[in-house]
């Protein structure tokens, strides 16, 4: 069989022809990598995945109508944590202080470690196109998230997602498990922090590198969840929001 190799670099630049996936950035087409080898048949599972993908993600945003529904939250899932001064996410609230008097006071940032975090915005960077990106919160603290980006593999960000300026966001816990296995799910995640991002999305078994989705897909997985909507070759964001296991407990767009 012959194969063609693939660098890097240059996959990513072809898949960006079909808008972006995965939180593929096109600024990424400059950071370099090691080669892949890729298959011309594999090369065109990947070419259809993206095309056909990026068409339901569209249609998706189009007509999917999902509403947060707080009487049916499971809210022993959640961690409260003190926020910091550089919490973007922590506004500051009016309380009564002592005399009557007005003062202000730090919100408490409350969030599920292990949850799933997920936009379909098809333009969701202003560094280049996207067709969705995907997240998880942190084991450790919910201020934080662990993600993968193709510049930097799969490491620790800030959890600002509902400040990120996505048109889109759901935050979603696993439906019918408990605060222990959604802590597992980020766990695993944690661990696979400095593993390089996957740009052969078909693959997405391997572990050795992730994309965005496919680390949050993998670390449900290994809880015996499997949160790929359709079952395809490569999972997508829209995959995990479409899953019959995953709940929002937040919403925007």
């Amino acid at each position: 069989m012959k194969k063609v190799k693939i660098a890097g670099p240059l996959f990513v630049a072809t898949a960006v022809l079909f808008t972006g996936a995965f939180g593929l950035h096109t600024a990424s087409a400059n950071v370099p990598d090691e080669e892949e080898i890729i298959t011309p048949e594999e090369m065109k599972i990947i070419e259809e995945e993206i095309e056909r993908k990026t068409k339901e993600t569209e249609e998706f945003n189009k007509n999917y109508v999902d509403e947060v529904d707080e009487d049916e939250i499971d809210w022993s899932l959640f961690v409260e944590e003190e926020c910091d001064d550089q919490d973007e996410e922590c506004d500051e609230e009016d309380e009564t202080g002592s005399m009557g008097m007005m003062a202000k006071k730090k919100k408490k940032k409350k969030d599920i470690p292990g949850a799933v975090l997920a936009t379909t915005d098809t333009q969701a960077s202003k560094i280049g196109g996207l067709v969705g990106h995907a997240g998880i919160i942190h084991p450790d603290t919910v201020k934080s998230t662990v993600e993968s980006y193709p510049d930097k593999g799969v490491h620790k960000r800030k959890n600002n997602w509902t400040k990120r300026g996505y048109s889109n966001v759901r935050k979603m816990y696993v439906k019918k498990e408990n605060k222990d296995t959604h802590k597992k799910a980020a766990k695993f995640a944690k661990k696979q922090i400095g593993k390089p991002y996957n740009k052969t999305f078909n693959k997405k078994n391997r572990t050795d590198k992730y994309y965005c989705s496919q680390l949050v897909w993998k670390a449900w997985k290994k809880q015996g969840k499997d949160l790929d909507n359709d079952g395809g070759p490569t999972v997508w964001p829209v995959d995990l929001v479409k899953s019959e296991y995953t709940k929002n407990y937040y919403k925007k767009g």
